[in-house]
């Protein structure tokens, strides 16, 4: 669900067609967020996010504090990843 603000038209219309994206395998990362939402994972209604791996994943907010991770239509599994993951089972 790729819709950046700048695209014509704004919102993006719904549609039946997307991207396919699954078996992805995150390891290993770590770092610093600018924002409190250290990760996102948005994908479409028409081709949910399938299989995505989350293993030993942290990533905290550069400010300090607690991130968080956003999901829509992404489901995988998750071990070891701070802040806590939102994948869907």
């Amino acid at each position: 669900e790729y819709c950046p603000p700048n695209q014509k038209p704004f919102p993006c219309p719904e549609s039946n067609m997307a991207v396919n994206v699954s078996d992805v395998l995150f390891v290993r990362v770590s770092g610093t967020s600018a924002s409190a939402e250290t990760g996102s994972f948005t994908c479409s209604k028409a081709s949910p996010c399938r299989r995505l791996t989350l293993r030993h994943v942290n990533i905290a907010p550069a400010s300090g504090g607690t991130g968080h991770f956003s999901c829509k239509r992404a489901h995988g599994s998750a071990d070891d990843v701070q802040p806590a993951s939102c994948l869907e089972a």
